[in-house]
């Protein structure tokens, strides 16, 4: 690895100095492949790979295209280009480099085309973005997204004023780039369109797709040494790629043909419902904690109990805060949905932290003396039933699925375990061999201590519907 960051390193300092340049201007094309042999064609597209793959990685669902695009009489020609060692290194200094010469490539070649457009995979169509604002009538991104509202750690394109035609296609399954990012770029489009779908801005979940199967299916080495975690589909590569080349094929072509438009429209219909159906979750927050609250307090009859919960989101104020019960009975619960999301964790959606009173605390506080208690509930048992909840919508049971739900980690009332479960989260893994999903929550227990203010709590990090729906949606859909 030390190695491999020098060479890199050394890299950085000579990849555009004169010499290296003009040696890898002149071999660039070489590298690259051309896919299409007529002088004329309707639509020309530079397609750019993502990091560590080869230009042949992307020929069949080129061809796909160039077929499907053919059958509704539109010409359709590729240039797979290639970056030095099959990594966008300097990407964007390089791309603008590339684009340059390829331009030249196909001068000299006499390739004439009426639109030329740009399509990228993953890091590759980050780096066509401002190619295709400078020299581009149109853009095709494959598992990657414009970051519309910059929830990303790099720079943000707003769809919604972006200029040129865009496809956005994004993978069911991608554990690369999480398909519910399509959540912001559609916010995003929100803001200004007032009604209907704008298919010049097409934003598309393939069904059953992963990010290797936008490509050859192969997990790269570097991926490897970055330990990406992939997210396999069962589907076919083959098949991947009809599904994938059908879409990119009819939005090139859905203005002038009736086929296009209508299978088009339909994926537009099923993302954007998709992502209306996910976010409407997010509404259900409020009414999900205090309905944990109650299950935590677990009468055996009906007692109107009465629940207030606080949404914070600052971590210092949530560390700080504090269940209570307040004179006139009410409990109030507190909490806060934590990201989990970064580069090597594939989940879009938070997670949930709740700080409540625990079924001790309700007895003992005198407003409910009369009622009688059941046992209280798990982290685990409430993992469980929003699981079940969401598999209940696509018509599965639990058994259906392999998911285990591991005893919750304990924190106990001792000195500094408050900050240890502050710093937990919840555990999510899936075995690719076995198909099995764990899910394992941290929770902090107290019984009486001498501050009063610190008795009787009950902590406790769990899933929240809308990664429950993720969850499912990667792993049993």
């Amino acid at each position: 690895m030390r190695l491999l960051i020098s060479f890199v390193c050394f890299l950085f300092v000579t990849a555009f100095k004169p010499p290296f340049f003009s040696f890898y201007q002149n071999k660039v094309m070489d590298r690259s492949i051309l896919i299409g042999n007529k002088k004329e064609c309707d639509v020309f597209v530079i397609v750019f790979p993502g990091y560590d793959k080869m230009p042949r990685s992307y020929v069949n669902i080129c061809n796909k295209v160039q077929d499907k695009a053919q059958s509704k009489n539109t010409d359709v020609q590729f240039l797979i280009i290639d970056y030095l060692l099959n990594l966008p290194f300097k990407g964007e200094e390089q791309s603008e480099v590339i684009t340059k010469r390829a331009l030249e490539y196909l001068k000299e070649k006499d390739i004439n085309f009426e639109k030329l457009y740009f399509m990228g995979h993953s890091a590759g169509g980050y780096f066509c973005i401002p190619l295709v604002k400078k020299y581009g009538d149109g853009f095709i991104q494959m598992g990657s997204v414009l970051n519309s509202e910059s929830v990303l750690p790099w720079k943000s394109e707003k769809i919604s004023t972006f200029e040129k035609p865009i496809l956005t296609l994004l993978g069911e399954k991608d554990g690369f780039t999480n398909p519910f990012l399509a959540c912001n770029e559609f916010s995003d489009l929100d803001k200004v369109e007032k009604a209907g779908l704008n298919f010049n801005k097409s934003i598309i979940i393939e069904k059953d797709i992963d990010h290797l199967q936008m490509c050859d299916g192969i997990l790269s080495n570097s991926a490897k040494i970055f330990e990406k975690k992939n997210i396999k589909s069962t589907i076919p590569l083959e098949e991947a790629h009809e599904r994938l080349s059908n879409t990119i094929a009819n939005f090139i072509t859905w203005e002038y043909n009736e086929t296009s438009y209508q299978e088009l429209y339909e994926k537009l219909i099923y993302s954007k419902k998709a992502i209306d159906d996910y976010n409407a979750l997010k509404n259900e927050t409020d009414f999900y904690v205090r309905k944990l609250q109650y299950d935590i307090v677990n009468t055996n009859y009906f007692v109107p109990i009465s629940i207030k919960t606080h949404k914070i989101d600052n971590l210092n104020d949530f560390i700080t805060c504090k269940p209570n019960i307040s004179d006139q009975g009410v409990v109030n619960v507190y909490y806060r949905l934590e990201s989990i999301y970064n580069p090597l964790n594939p989940y879009y959606s938070k997670t949930l932290a709740i700080k409540m009173k625990n079924q001790n605390a309700i007895r003992k506080s005198g407003f409910y003396k009369d009622a009688s208690f059941g046992v209280s509930t798990t982290a685990g048992i409430i993992n469980r039933k929003i699981m079940t909840s969401v598999l209940k919508k696509i018509n599965k049971k639990i058994s259906d699925v392999n998911v285990i739900f591991i005893p919750d980690k304990i924190y106990s009332d001792l000195p500094y375990t408050s900050i240890d479960w502050i710093q937990s989260s919840v555990s999510i893994e899936y075995d690719e061999f076995s198909k099995t999903l764990s899910i394992r929550s941290p929770i902090l227990y107290t019984e009486d201590t001498i501050l009063d203010r610190y008795s009787g709590m009950y902590y406790m990090k769990v899933l929240t519907p809308q990664l429950a729906q993720e969850l499912v949606s990667f792993y049993f859909k």
